[in-house]
């Protein structure tokens, strides 16, 4: 059995109807929260793959879409060089943390809280208020240089 545990964050993200609303073939309107989310996730070391269904012409122009917006990806439509040196080779599913898509319905504090290491089980429906506050601290770590890890573990400290 392949140990998964060992790997660093890797996160999926879709483009129509996530990093821009959905209007294929044509592209649709940013949007900014997603994509600094993402940017910021990435600035900090997690992983990021551009996981979308677009082809050929349709995807270059989404990568270009994706650079005018600063938006960097470790893979595209394919698993990143740690799962494929793990597995041996490069799976059909792309294997991450956490998928990032408008289909995949809109994930709750606690959710977000489990994918960057905390106990969910230890949040309650007051954390949600919160949650803006989360992103703009991850935000604020990006664009600092504090690391994933570092970044998380201070935001940890203000749920113990």
């Amino acid at each position: 059995m392949m140990d998964f545990s060992n790997l660093p964050k890797i996160v999926a993200v879709d483009f129509d109807g996530y990093l821009v609303e959905d209007k294929f073939p044509s592209i649709g309107e940013p949007r900014a929260f997603e994509i600094a989310l993402v940017k910021a996730l990435y600035n900090m070391g997690v992983r990021t793959i551009l996981w979308t269904s677009r082809t050929d012409e349709h995807l270059e122009a989404a990568l270009k879409t994706c650079e005018s917006f600063g938006l960097n990806f470790d893979a595209v439509n394919t698993n990143v060089d740690e799962v494929k040196e793990l597995t041996g080779k490069d799976t059909r599913k792309v294997y991450a943390n956490l998928y990032l898509d408008d289909h995949a319905g809109i994930l709750s504090l606690k959710e977000i809280a489990s994918f960057l290491g905390f106990d969910p089980n230890t949040l309650t429906a007051e954390h949600d208020a919160y949650f803006i506050k989360i992103i703009k601290y991850v935000s604020d770590c990006s664009h600092k240089g504090v690391s994933f890890a570092d970044c998380m573990g201070n935001l940890r400290k203000a749920f113990d």
